[in-house]
């Protein structure tokens, strides 16, 4: 007996290549709540990273080569449960 239902899976792979596009923000802001992380595991340092001015040197490097940005790809789903009333769910 199933319990509930998969209805829908949605695949997201953020990609820019315009000067406007905000994935550049949303990287170095990943960057600087990792940075603790990386510090504490002696992978890099705020010196090397710089998230300062992160955002701005990947636009431009990304504006310059003309060659687009691909941020991590995300997955979502959503489901239903079954009701008593329902019974069985067929999917």
């Amino acid at each position: 007996m199933k319990t509930c239902c998969l209805n829908q899976v949605d695949r997201f792979r953020p990609l820019g290549c315009h000067s406007d596009w905000t994935g550049y923000e949303w990287l170095a802001e990943s960057m600087r709540s990792l940075l603790p992380v990386l510090e504490n595991f002696d992978i890099a340092t705020d010196e090397v990273v710089n998230v300062a001015t992160l955002a701005a040197r990947l636009r431009a490097e990304v504006v310059r080569n003309r060659f687009p940005l691909m941020l991590v790809p995300l997955v979502g789903a959503w489901a239903h449960k079954a009701t008593q009333e329902q019974g069985t769910v067929a999917c």
